[in-house]
């Protein structure tokens, strides 16, 4: 089980996500690659671990490169809460998750 978080380029996204609105396969196929469907793995919500279902509940934002955006997955419940709560405490997990790394 894995958490997921993408990055990507911003212009990417819109184009994306307008192509696959309009009908797109290809552009709905890279989306669902970004969303992790197809992945053999359960995937956890970025906020507090639960197993996440299908379809997968998202949430974007931008990252410190305002040409990026992140997108993860969360729970029904923490897709719930209030916008300013899921935000911060989805910056504060990237934050966290980025000083593991260095």
């Amino acid at each position: 089980m894995k958490s997921l978080l993408f990055r990507v380029d911003r212009g990417t996204f819109i184009h994306l996500t307008s192509a696959a609105e309009a009908g797109s396969e290809s552009a709905l196929d890279a989306l669902r690659e970004l969303w992790g469907y197809g992945q053999a793995d359960e995937i956890r919500c970025w906020l507090c671990s639960t197993v996440v279902g299908r379809p997968i509940i998202g949430l974007i934002f931008p990252d410190l490169d305002p040409e990026i955006l992140c997108g993860v997955a969360l729970c029904g419940s923490c897709a719930a809460l209030p916008n300013v709560e899921k935000f911060d405490r989805a910056f504060e997990a990237l934050r966290a998750s980025e000083r593991t790394l260095h």
